[in-house]
Formats: C-alpha cells, sequence, structure tokens
C-alpha cells in the first residue's frame, strides 16, 4: 500500500511538472499608446527546448512589426532568456534578461511586463514538426526536388 502510494505521488508530480512546461506557443494581445494613438498588437511566444523566438504584430492589418529571440532557462519562478537576435533594438544582443514569471497549464504571467499570455500549442510534435527551410518542410523541398529531376525541360 505504501509503495502505491509512493508511485501515485510521484506520478502526479511528474504530470504536474510536465503540464507546467514552458514548451510550445503562447499568444497575448495588448493595447500600445503613442502620443495620438492606440495600437493593438499580438505578441507570440515560441519555446523549443533550448531556444525561444517572439514576434509582434498589429493585431487589426497583420502588419509584422518587431521578432526577437534566443537561449531560455527556467529556474523555479523566474525566465532567463539571452537574447540572440532583435529586430527592433539590435543593441539588446548578448543581453540576459531576467522576468519573473507565474506559470500554469495553460496561461504565463510575465510580471515586470504585467501580460498574461494564453497557450496555443503545448509543443507535442505533430504535422508541421521537422526541419523546415525557408521555402517550405526538408522532406518537402527533397521530394520537390526528385520530382523535379524526373520532369523534362522546355
Amino acid at each position: 500500500m505504501r509503495i502505491s502510494l509512493s508511485i501515485l505521488l510521484l506520478l502526479l508530480s511528474f504530470q504536474m511538472l510536465q503540464s507546467q512546461s514552458l514548451l510550445g506557443a503562447w499568444v497575448a494581445k495588448k493595447s500600445v499608446k503613442s502620443n495620438t494613438t492606440t495600437k493593438d498588437i499580438t505578441i507570440v511566444f515560441i519555446f523549443s527546448e533550448n531556444h525561444h523566438a517572439a514576434t509582434s504584430y498589429d493585431a487589426k492589418t497583420g502588419a509584422f512589426m518587431a521578432t526577437f529571440g534566443g537561449s531560455w532557462t527556467v529556474n523555479e519562478n523566474t525566465l532567463t532568456q539571452t537574447i540572440e537576435f532583435d529586430s527592433k533594438n539590435p543593441d539588446r544582443i548578448g543581453r540576459i534578461k531576467s522576468y519573473e514569471i507565474e506559470l500554469t497549464d495553460d496561461q504565463l504571467y510575465l510580471k515586470e511586463d504585467n501580460i498574461t499570455l494564453k497557450r496555443i500549442d503545448n509543443g507535442t510534435p505533430g504535422a508541421l514538426k521537422g526541419a523546415w527551410l525557408m521555402s517550405g518542410k526538408k522532406e518537402m523541398v527533397s521530394s520537390l526536388q526528385e520530382i523535379r529531376a524526373g520532369r523534362e525541360r522546355p
């Protein structure tokens, strides 16, 4: 009885750690005020095992605004990012930024920025998993090259 209870507690602990992972994609909507206007923006964060990327765009038009990312780690309630690219502020490259976070199964709260992100993907393998090239998925490009090689050229 004691062993089965210990195993159950171990499994539940593992489930909680697994479910509270940053891996996957997160989205937030935010209003940014400038001198005369207010712009609604959407921010998407994607976390893989060692790297992350964040992209912001105009929520109404879809126009690109900025992107940044790099490597990341989490220690308890602190998310630490090493910025490796930043389209809006290149002087941030190489800097380390830490955030106090609150993480649940479906929400990530960045306290310093007062932003709550909602999970839109849990990072598990899906149909789109794999190495991608700018022109398409690696396997698709290889298949297209094989098809093109078999065609007669005009």
